[in-house]
């Protein structure tokens, strides 16, 4: 359910010749990719990076140098230096018509493992990041940079959007509480860049893990491609036994994960997420494995959730 496994990467890291992309005025597209940074009673800094497929045809295990965009309209804002109290965020999203539908978006905790969203919440995220990427594009049409700053209390700002025109703040690093999931870090911080797709499966896949942004207290940016991971395939259950009030049930599992046994007896079907721990967690092998769980329950379902 948590499930991330590592993609292949270069041994050697290559710093390549600074990615600076095109230079227009602030017209957001489906795709392209904003940079936004913030802190409490200061204006937010955002800016427009480009179509995200720059950064997802970088190589695998090639670092890049993120150059396009205003560093010195940035630094300014907050008295020249990124960590003292700033937080910083990146996200895309494809539009509602596109096949497959996309957002990728960042996340600064490093134990966080995002899930692939349902298509209603995956709708969510995409009206949360179009909204800021437009809203700034009717506000800077006449604009020939693509950054700005405006406070952080004005209709068109990040921070605005994200904290529901200003009555929950505390959403604002979970992208409005579309993500469950810290989107943002304070510098200097690596980011992971997560790509999600809506899912109909049962639990959740883990979501593919493209690469990570590492970012200073002067703002100096790169992105690495292929240093995340991907999904764990979900595991299957194959089998259950009932003996003497216990229930066990074998699994199909993966020697780079763990495995635990959630249950409920809910017989609404309640949210996976809100189920029980009921064994676990365990090792997987690779081979199939098994976890029990002793209970006088009428009626239990379960589910097995993998993680790291």
């Amino acid at each position: 359910m948590k499930n991330f496994r590592p993609l292949g990467a270069l041994a050697l890291t290559l710093i390549a010749a600074p990615w600076t992309g095109s230079v227009y005025a602030f017209t957001y597209a489906d795709g392209d990719l904003l940079l936004a940074f913030r802190k409490p009673g200061r204006n937010d800094v955002t800016h427009n990076l480009g179509s995200v497929t720059n950064l997802l045809n970088v190589p695998n295990g090639q670092t890049v140098v993120v150059t396009n965009w205003n560093k010195t309209l940035t630094l300014n804002a907050y008295d020249n230096t990124l960590d003292d109290g700033v937080e910083v965020a990146l996200m895309a999203a494809t539009g509602l018509s596109a096949t497959p539908r996309t957002a990728w978006v960042s996340t600064g905790d490093p134990t966080s493992e995002p899930l692939l969203p349902t298509s209603s919440n995956w709708q969510v995220y995409w009206s949360q990041i179009s909204s800021v990427g437009i809203k700034l594009q009717q506000l800077t049409s006449e604009s020939a940079d693509e950054s700005i700053s405006i406070g952080s209390t004005e209709l068109q700002s990040y921070s605005y959007i994200m904290s529901g025109a200003g009555t929950q703040p505390t959403q604002i690093p979970y992208l409005g509480g579309a993500a469950k999931f810290v989107v943002e870090a304070a510098p200097p911080a690596t980011l992971r860049l997560i790509e999600l797709n809506p899912s109909t499966a049962i639990p959740k896949p883990g979501a593919k893990v493209l690469g990570s942004f590492a970012i200073d207290a002067d703002g100096n940016l790169t992105y690495t491609a292929g240093t995340g991971s991907t999904p764990i395939e979900p595991s299957l259950i194959t089998g259950a036994q009932i003996a003497d009030g216990v229930i066990t049930l074998t699994f199909t599992t993966q020697s780079d994960a763990k495995y635990r046994l959630l249950g409920s007896s809910d017989t609404g079907l309640s949210p996976v997420n809100q189920w029980s721990v009921v064994a676990g967690p365990v090792d997987g092998t690779g081979a199939p494995m098994a976890l029990s769980d002793p209970t006088s329950a009428a009626l239990r379902v379960y589910a097995v959730e993998s993680f790291r």
